[in-house]
């Protein structure tokens, strides 16, 4: 399955990002702010969906996929990688 997010975040960075004179701390923390804000989304709809509502089968594969890549960017981010 393709990385949603980092698609997302590459495509947000290339616009917001341009200007070469903002340092690679302030990327990086930008980076960590466009996911963490991406994991409140995913636990928003994960804890308030409604009981009964159907998600089709590619809903649910989206839904493990951006869960997948979540947990992977914090492992990296715990690990110095990003």
């Amino acid at each position: 399955m393709d990385k949603l997010l980092d698609k997302e975040w590459r495509s947000l960075a290339e616009q917001a990002l341009a200007d070469p004179t903002i340092s690679t701390m302030d990327r990086m923390f930008a980076r960590r702010f466009f996911y963490a804000g991406a994991r409140s989304i995913t636990h928003i709809l994960e804890t308030k969906l409604e009981p009964g509502d159907d998600m089709t089968e590619r809903d649910e594969e989206t839904f493990r996929g951006l869960e997948q890549e979540l947990d992977e960017f914090i492992a990296d981010v715990e690990a110095g990688r990003a």
